[in-house]
């Protein structure tokens, strides 16, 4: 099989995004008010994403470093 029919193929047996990311699941998690505010603070790229992280993880929330930096830039799970 050449590449372009083994790509046509993957992508008709594609199951998927699977789970969202920590940054979604934490949003989820959130009242309405926390996630209005997280959602601006993610937005403010004058916001550090490691200042986000230290403020969720301080909270309760587990989050990844780089999973916030991933859903950021729209690069996690929950955009593909």
């Amino acid at each position: 099989m050449d590449l372009i029919s083994a790509l046509k193929e993957l992508e008709k047996t594609s199951v998927g995004t699977g789970f969202a990311c920590s940054v979604d699941t934490a949003l989820k998690a959130m009242n309405k008010d926390e996630q209005e505010a997280f959602q601006s603070a993610l937005n403010n790229k004058a916001v550090a994403s490691t200042a986000l992280w230290d403020l969720l993880n301080s909270n309760g929330y587990k989050v990844g470093k780089e999973t916030i930096y991933k859903h950021r830039r729209k690069g996690c799970r929950c955009f593909k």
